[in-house]
């Protein structure tokens, strides 16, 4: 793995080769299998810009058991460089394999996940977030990435994560933590990722909004 650790806008980190290269095609090939229109991208009666990928018709989950285990577990390598608030007694990463919606807008708008906004909403907050990306080697993905901003307006723009398979990117929710999607030329091909929360344990995890 490679770790590049950024301060600005917000601490975030960006790992490339994060899982084998071997597990990344599996991961795609699995993701690739799953007939796009089988997925309901709606919740609560509502166009999601992202959904998980096992919410289709046959409910086939292409995150094997073993695969998670595997992401978990160098996730939560990766997160205990968050030393302010890594705190593996009481939190917790869970991880689902995520599908954009190709056919709902082209742009998530710059958002923070800040947690006390997230909690005021009734949700079980995240300190951390991640995303694994799951792509094609063989195919190029320009403007597929997260990009950064310093604030909501997204003239504020300051990079993009690019979108290449197995580049891990992980940051602290805060509410400076602005970053969000712009599909400039649509979405040609597929965007599968593995999404990951780092929330407080409980019995019953509350909803946590998708990035």
């Amino acid at each position: 793995m490679n770790i590049t650790t950024y301060e600005y806008p917000f601490k975030h980190i960006v790992v490339d080769g994060f899982i084998p290269t071997n597990m990344s095609q599996d991961l795609f090939s699995c993701c690739n299998a799953i007939d796009y229109l089988s997925i309901d991208f709606t919740r609560d009666g509502t166009q999601q810009d992202s959904i998980e990928m096992f919410r289709n018709s046959k409910n086939l989950n292409p995150l094997s058991i073993e695969n998670q285990t595997y992401i978990e577990n160098q996730v939560d390598r990766v997160s205990r460089l968050f030393t302010d608030v890594y705190d593996s007694k009481n939190y917790r990463w869970s991880m689902s394999a995520n599908e954009a919606n190709r056919f709902y807008g082209n742009f998530l708008t710059p958002h923070t996940d800040d947690p006390v906004e997230i909690k005021a909403r009734g949700w079980n907050p995240p300190l951390l977030r991640c995303l694994l990306y799951i792509a094609d080697y063989k195919v190029d993905y320009p403007h597929y990435g997260t990009k950064i901003y310093t604030d909501s307006n997204r003239s504020t723009y300051v990079k993009e994560v690019e979108f290449v398979p197995s580049r891990l990117l992980m940051f602290e929710c805060t509410d400076k933590s602005w970053h969000g999607t712009d599909y400039i030329k649509g979405l040609p091909h597929r965007r599968f990722f593995i999404n990951g929360v780092y929330q407080y344990i409980t019995e019953t995890p509350g909803k946590t909004p998708l990035i």
